[in-house]
């Protein structure tokens, strides 16, 4: 079987690549590729999306990106085939659970609809709640039941009368054929002309009956049924509005159903909830209108049902693209909506990956020919462990059939925009690894596959290659640039992510033509309305001809924007294949009937098959070298918001990263625990990086689940960082120290530290020597400070902050420390140990902070260090210059605090709202945070730091604090961000300087190489600028720096987290901090970005920038430090003591290094982690790029031998960058480029015994490493 299938696919590849030897043109190859799109957490947790439920809002997953290339294509109202939007507002953001209409089992027959309604969640459809007998309606064939009633009530012309349920008595009312009943009354109450109601107990408001002024209550009823002739209404639960009954002027919307109930004259159309304006009915004056559609969609005789919110239909609309390769795909995201797991919370989203895997699984086993593709392994791994040994075989064999292809493979399907490089890597690694030890090397996936991300960057393509990948697959990029690529055929290109690999970092990239779903009309999964093929041809129904002229017009209308006689086509979309047999069965139909046709030849195909055809048609290709951002899906809709959306998650994922890679470093050095491992925060920081998790873009209780998941694994590495530095600090005979980790040390709170007496071990996870404040939270200001060789280190004590106090901290002070000898700074991948104990007033102890008010309007101030000098305005109290001793200049820099007011949707010129992804500012020009941004300050001044405390409102505060040599740090709380004014606000740090920078700026791609930005400008198509301010936004992951054009100083920003930032003027940077917004931005969410934080009044947001000025070398190396230095903080394990310290040091080692050397500033560990007992993983990383002036940008090299002090190499193997197969066994296609020469580096092969390795810049070079522990 699998023999047959490969040589079938061979024959088919190989067929395409002679047809011109063979003189004649073959027809078009189609690659059909069934493929599904789980996201892993997004509108649900993990858990949720894998076991599925919650089905109301379904259709959420499709309208976020099904707006992503709005009009395309001249008269095509839109290019993807699902567009949607959702309206929404503050106060009814959209549905989020269904309505429950259980209790029936037929469904209410309505005149004009040729089937009946349909209600999600329901196995048979129109479900109305709990009722046994219905109330006659004119004009419909059935009643319609009135829930909570057992017999009709009694109404004017009514035949029978409705007795209440649970009255004993009647109470006789003019005009009824029978009395109401009361309760408990032994006569019936007359109450002719009576003026108010008579109450009925348990019941909360009187119920309508005629001749009475007030109505009687009936109780659980929401709103009014009306019914001619009373004066208010009756209440139906669960209805919003009353139902539309003949004779009334207005109807009534029925939320939740799939289609409108036409009634014969009504005066104006039935409201569907959701929709902007009505579609068009029969009968009616005026049409319903789909949102994001340019006409209305008229639907006599309803044939097909309208889209309404939550519902599991859809309406599909014109699509002006088609696809050819025919691939079945299912792109499981990890995050967004749902928590890892495979879909219990179907009130939100109809989701259930171990349902797709199940029956996928079961379609390709019957028919060898069928492919699929399967990207996410966090899904995957939970499903595999859960098969028996007979279904792991059979999966097995699939894959080695080339049916089942992985594809990207790796935990997720990472964000490119909020990620960094690291933590890429890391994800990537782990499910690489996974298919590699599960698979074998055959399995090894090819080609990359981001369909969903939302903008595309260049540091992504470049890790893919060097992971070995030949082709990478994406579905979204900017409107503009999409149809000059269509115009151009450059859907198609060769991408080349790093300027400093050159050629070795070219990776073949395509644009998915159908977004990445079904071609418009061939849509077969369970929530599609397209027809199915319908072969026989004696039913009414037969329309092969129909269907392959479609499909035969789709494809040819891709291919006259591709370049070779191969086309893919994408089968699937979110969550689809639950029931894979559907689909399977139409698409073998299809392309059974298209190649009898013979126009076109369509067959089951993979992307790597696809990639082959291609690479065989021996074009040559246009060359990019820039990135794909910022994203567009129209003139005014930029994706910029979620660079910046959820910063308190983005910041929290950054901290686990650096605990990761601390944890692995030690686990590795320790060879590893038998009862603990790394492996529970590598799962939950793969998860992290999915591109609706660290990008702030899911539901606000799946982020809490990504965070709670963040925090459970790093407890675990804590515990495991505690073990491995105890076993380290013990002597023999020692008992081991009992170490606690304080997690919330940037609010001050440490209990650990708060008490009297404390060791601290502080272990680096850095390659070189490295010295820095640190400050802890403590209880007493009397304290002295000696580190592990019992000398004493310079100390400081500084009162708590009003805003931290303000928060939870109960610590009075924050100890700050500096080992500023040489010796004993912090040792690489190693650690020193303080004590600090209280003070009798014996020289060394903790000095005193001096403290200065100060008032505005007295003259300028300033802090200072060796090499920076701060100054401030005495009347603004905000910064007005920073100069740099070393290289004697000073420049005027202003920061302060301004914030954009987000757009609620009611602009002039479009109606989009800023949102959880997209940033529209309501005007061009920031707020201040109060008039003229007036900042109250207060300076701290003493031995060790010196601070300027800024209070620019209660909601607004900064410290910019100095140490020694230490760069400036910028330390802002922001929140609970105050929306009383009704106005969503979006808060930026700006600084402006009066550096001459002529529109250009850069920011870093993922933390490694530097891309240059031009304002209003984008390199391969022309800018049309509608938003000046959005769409000049980038990601910043982890700097961003503007340069002077003459002096080439440089003016950097290091982030402890990813921003949105831009420079709108020149010499001027801003960074977006904080956001909290009032509306949906309609692209899937359902919900606004408004966190409401621990006191549910409003998220409050730490963070800390670093501030460099200097000249462009010093720059280059500042950055770099620093921006390591933020993004892999030391650790500290603390040990309440009382004991005496040279007791201690003589039972304990007090410092620790795990390199035998320092590494030269070029260099860095970006990977230690241990395997096995014997086998470690180290990725070694140049840091500095080929553009970098020398010495920064030379070469180095290093051994491997004795580069470690716990451990010897005996072996080393190098690897791809994931991790997963040797890298003599990966040869990568090789691709013909218009332009750009630059030839790769020549690889040297690392031999023993001493292992030499060299390092060119930017280069990332993994091994495997066979080691024997030391004692």
């Amino acid at each position: 079987m699998a023999v047959r299938f490969q040589l079938l696919a061979a024959l088919a590849v190989a067929l395409a690549s002679v047809r011109v030897a063979w003189g004649q043109q073959l027809p078009l190859q189609v690659h059909i590729v069934p493929h599904t799109h789980d996201d892993v957490g997004w509108l649900k947790t993990v858990d949720q999306y894998y076991y599925g439920g919650e089905r109301s809002t379904f259709l959420n997953a499709f309208r976020r990106s099904r707006t992503c290339r709005a009009g395309s294509l001249p008269g095509v109202v839109s290019s993807n085939p699902f567009q949607y939007q959702v309206s929404s507002s503050p106060f009814q953001p959209g549905l989020l659970k269904p309505i429950p209409v259980p209790g029936l089992l037929k469904p209410i027959p309505v005149p004009g609809l040729l089937k009946p309604i349909l209600v999600p969640g329901l196995l048979k459809p129109i479900p109305v709640p709990g009722l046994l007998k219905p109330i006659p309606v004119p004009g419909l064939l059935k009643p319609i039941p009135v829930p909570g009633l057992l017999k009709p009530i009694p109404v004017p012309g009514l035949l029978k009368p409705i007795p209440v349920p649970g009255l004993l008595k009647p109470i006789p009312v003019p005009g009824l054929l029978k009395p109401i009943l009361v309760p408990g009354l032994l006569k019936p109450i007359p109450v002719p002309g009576l003026l108010k109601p008579i109450p009925v107990p348990g019941l909360l408001k009187p119920i309508l009956v005629p001749g009475l002024l007030k109505p009687i209550l009936v109780p659980g009823l929401l709103k009014p049924i009306l019914v001619p002739g009373l004066l208010k209404p009756i209440l139906v639960p669960g209805l919003l509005k009353p139902i539309p009954v003949p004779g009334l002027l207005k109807p009534i919307p029925v939320p939740g159903l799939l289609k409108p109930i036409p009634v014969p004259g009504l005066l104006k159309p039935i409201l569907v909830p959701g929709l902007l304006k009505p579609i068009l009915v029969p009968g009616l004056l005026k049409p319903i209108l789909v949102p994001g559609l340019l006409k209305p969609i008229p639907v006599p005789g309803l044939l097909k049902p309208i889209l309404v919110p939550g519902l599991l239909k859809l309406v599909p609309t014109l699509d002006a693209r088609c696809s050819h390769h025919l691939k079945c795909h299912k792109s499981l995201g990890v995050v967004g909506y749902g928590v890892v797991g495979c879909g219990a919370n179907n009130s939100i989203q109809n989701a259930g990956v171990q349902y797709i895997l199940d029956t996928v699984i079961r379609e390709l086993s019957k028919d060898s020919g069928k492919t699929f593709i399967y990207v996410e392994m966090a899904f995957f791994t939970r499903w595999w462990n859960e098969q028996d040994d007979d279904t792991q075989q059979l999966v097995k064999t699939l894959v080695n059939n080339k049916q089942l292809e992985f594809v990207n493979a790796g935990w997720c399907m990472n964000d490119e925009a909020s990620t960094d490089y690291n933590s890429i890597i890391d994800q990537m690694s782990l499910g690489l690894r996974f298919v590699n030890d599960t698979f074998g090397p055959q399995a090894r996936p090819r080609v990359a596959w981001h369909i969903d991300p939302f903008g595309h960057s260049a540091e992504q393509a470049a890790i893919f290659a060097k992971m070995g990948f030949d082709g990478f697959f994406f579905a979204r990029l900017d409107y503009d640039d999409w149809n000059k690529r269509l115009k151009e055929n450059t859907a198609e290109m060769v991408w080349r992510g790093s300027p400093s690999l050159g050629a070795e970092s070219d990776l073949f990239t395509g644009v998915l033509y159908y977004f990445y779903g079904y071609p418009p009309g061939f849509c077969y999964d369970v929530g599609c309305d397209d027809p199915p093929i319908q072969d026989d041809p004696n039913l009414f129904d037969y329309n092969v001809p129909d269907r392959v002229n479609a499909f035969v017009a789709a494809a040819n209308d891709q291919a006259q924007h591709y370049t070779t006689n191969n086309i893919m086509m994408t089968f699937g979309m979110d969550f689809n294949y639950q029931n894979a047999h559907e689909n399977f069965k139409n698409i073998d139909k299809l392309i059974k009937y298209v190649n009898q046709d013979g126009r076109v030849h369509a067959f089951y195909s993979t992307p790597s098959r696809y990639i082959d055809a291609v690479h065989n048609a021996n074009k040559t290709w246009t060359l990019k070298t820039d990135d794909f951002f910022p994203y567009a899906d129209g003139p005014y809709h930029y994706w910029t918001g979620y660079f910046t959306s959820r910063p308190a998650l983005k910041g929290y994922t950054r901290v686990c990263n650096g605990i990761l890679q601390a944890c692995k470093q030690l686990e590795a050095i320790h060879n590893g625990f038998q009862s603990v491992s790394s492996m529970s925060l590598q799962m939950a920081m793969g998860i992290g990086q999915h591109h609706d998790a660290v990008s702030g873009t899911s539901k606000q209780h799946v982020a809490y689940d990504y965070a709670k998941r963040l925090h459970i694994g790093q407890v675990e590495c804590q515990g495991l960082m505690g073990y491995a530095l105890s076993d380290l600090a013990a002597k023999q005979g020692s008992p081991p120290l009992d170490l606690q980790f304080c997690e919330y040390l940037n609010i001050s709170v440490c209990p650990a530290s708060q008490s009297d007496s404390f060791n601290v071990l502080v272990y680096s996870p850095y390659c070189q020597l490295y010295s820095r404040d640190t400050g802890f939270p403590v209880n007493t200001a009397s304290l002295i400070v000696h580190n592990g060789n019992g000398d004493i280190v310079p100390s400081q004590v500084v009162p708590i902050d009003n805003s931290t106090s303000q928060v939870v901290t109960d610590a009075l002070y924050l100890l700050h420390i500096y080992d500023t000898t040489y010796a004993n700074a912090m040792q690489p991948l190693g650690f020193q140990t303080y004590f600090v104990r209280p003070s009798n007033g014996e020289a060394g102890s903790s000095s005193p902070s001096k403290i200065y008010v100060h008032k505005n309007g007295d003259p300028d101030f300033s802090i200072s260090n060796e090499v920076f000098i701060l100054t401030f305005d005495g009347v603004t109290g905000r910064l007005k210059s920073i100069a740099n001793q070393v290289i004697g200049y000073v420049a005027s820099v202003d920061q302060q605090f301004m914030w954009w007011n987000a757009s609620d949707g009611n602009n002039v010129n479009d109606s989009q709202a800023s949102g959880a992804y997209i940033f529209r500012p309501n005007g061009t020009s920031p707020f201040p945070i109060n008039p003229g941004n007036i900042a109250q300050v207060t300076v701290v001044s003493g031995d060790v730091i010196q601070e300027v405390r800024q209070v620019f409102s209660p909601w607004v505060t900064q410290t910019i604090r100095l140490s020694y040599y230490n760069l400036p740090v910028f330390e802002y709380t922001i929140g609970p961000i105050p929306t009383s004014d009704g106005l969503g606000k979006e808060v930026i740090s700006r600084f402006s300087t009066n550096l001459s920078t002529d529109g250009v700026w850069y920011t870093d791609a993922n933390g490694r190489e530097m891309q240059k930005r031009v304002r209003n400008y984008r390199p391969t198509w022309t800018l049309n600028v509608t938003e000046p301010v959005a769409g000049n936004y980038y990601p910043v992951n982890s700097r961003i720096y503007i340069q002077d054009v003459t002096t080439k100083n440089q003016l950097t920003v290091i982030t402890d987290r990813s921003h949105g930032g831009t420079s709108l003027n020149d010499g001027q940077l801003e960074l977006m901090v904080h956001r909290r917004l009032l509306y949906d931005d309609s692209r899937g969410v359902g919900e606004p970005l408004n966190e409401p934080g621990d006191t549910g009044k409003g998220l409050v947001v730490r963070g800390s920038h670093v501030v460099v000025f200097a000249d462009m070398m010093a720059s280059i190396n500042y950055r770099n430090l620093a921006s390591r230095a933020l993004t892999l903080a030391p650790v500290f394990a603390f040990q309440p003591s009382t004991g005496d310290m040279n007791d201690y040091i003589k039972s304990y080692n007090t410092n620790y290094t795990g390199l035998a050397t320092e590494f030269p500033a070029q260099l860095n560990i970006a990977t230690l982690q241990f395997i096995s007992s014997s086998t470690l993983l180290l990725r070694l990383e140049h840091v500095f790029q080929i553009d970098d002036p020398a010495p920064y940008n030379d070469p180095v090299t290093v051994t491997l031998d004795n580069m470690f002090t716990g451990f010897s190499v005996v072996s080393a193997t190098e690897l791809v960058l994931g991790a997963n197969e040797n890298i003599d066994n990966v040869q990568r296609l090789k691709w013909n480029v218009n332009g750009g020469s630059k030839a790769p580096y020549k690889r040297q092969v690392v031999v023993g015994p001493r292992f030499a390795v060299t390092l060119n810049p930017i280069e990332i070079r993994t091994f495997e490493l066979e080691v024997e522990m030391k004692q």
